[in-house]
């Protein structure tokens, strides 16, 4: 088999995980997605310097 017909044949392979997953696993991507456009989550570095002492 040649590059070409390998690659054409791993394109027409892959699947969509989204539909594979739970619906309560889907609800909270959805919910944080809405949560990350609305300004509503801490950076990662703001909790790093909280939590720091605990690590």
């Amino acid at each position: 088999m040649n590059e070409k017909s390998s690659s054409s044949i791993q394109k027409n392979q892959v699947r969509d995980f989204w539909n594979d997953l739970p619906e309560h696993v889907k609800a909270g991507i959805e919910l944080v997605q809405k949560q990350a456009a609305d300004g509503k989550l801490t950076p990662q570095d703001e909790v790093m310097k909280k939590y720091a002492k605990c690590l």
